[in-house]
């Protein structure tokens, strides 16, 4: 089962940095961003990157600083994620993460987005990239999507830190009827979105391993951050993320054969 870390997941070191201790650690994949300047590269520099250190893009995560304007009348968003869906077909990533929404005040859902989202869905089933709405502080935005949207290449990026933080009382993969395309793997103390390593707060690791067994998931995605400048401090930290992954994808692999 491949093992995949988040390109950026030392925010103080440099993009080389990260990708060089991530394949040292054993990971075989990364999750990228796709926005300028992250960590100081370009887009096409962080593509490089990854081949360099022989790491499988497994993911790319759409640019969401203005994914509110979706719904409102003005809205650069949706030019995009066209950007983001054709960017995965150039360089064979298989699916493009999209967030819906930001803030805890995000504009209501409408008819107006889905009509913007309809191009980009058009655009993903042309190339046959898919697209993986991520679970958010409001899965009503991700609920309303595919309830007005209809195509074999919608489904989920099940976030398990931000379902353990905003869907206590539910559950988000049931509510959603989706498919999980990819995954956000990550732990908090249940009040904060902290991106802890795994093991490290209140997320119910056995309840997830659940979740992803019956969805088919076939790569453990961690998506945890440290903010030290210690370049020793940042290897042990990859380090562990390595093991944690290991952990959860021998506990998925056994679930698959029990």
């Amino acid at each position: 089962m491949k093992k995949a870390l988040v390109s950026y997941c030392c925010t103080q070191l440099s993009y080389q940095q990260n990708l060089q201790l991530m394949a040292q650690c054993g990971f075989e994949g990364a999750m990228l961003q796709w926005k300028d300047s992250l960590i100081g590269e370009s887009k096409q520099r962080q593509i490089e990157l990854c081949q360099q250190y022989n790491l499988d893009i497994v993911n790319l995560h759409c640019d969401y600083q203005y994914c509110n304007t979706l719904w409102q009348k003005d809205c650069v968003y949706d030019k995009h994620l066209i950007q983001l869906v054709e960017a995965c077909d150039k360089y064979g990533i298989p699916v493009a993460v999209v967030h819906l929404s930001s803030s805890n005040t995000p504009p209501a859902p409408s008819m107006l987005g889905i009509e913007r989202l309809q191009k980009v869905v058009q655009r993903a089933q042309k190339l046959g990239v898919q697209l993986a709405f991520e679970n958010l502080r409001m899965p009503v935005f991700n609920k309303f999507v595919f309830d007005n949207l209809d195509s074999p290449v919608i489904g989920v990026c099940y976030d398990c830190g931000h379902d353990n933080v905003y869907c206590k009382d539910y559950d988000v993969l049931k509510y959603l009827a989706r498919p999980v395309w990819t995954t956000h793997l990550h732990d908090n103390n249940g009040q904060k979105d902290q991106h802890l390593l795994p093991f490290c707060g209140t997320v119910n690791w056995d309840n997830v391993i659940d979740k992803l067994s019956t969805r088919n998931v076939q790569t453990i995605n961690i998506e945890s951050h440290c903010d030290s400048l210690d370049l020793e401090v940042c290897k042990q930290f990859v380090q562990q993320a390595a093991k944690c992954a290991d952990t959860l994808a021998q506990q998925l692999t056994d679930r698959y054969n029990s």
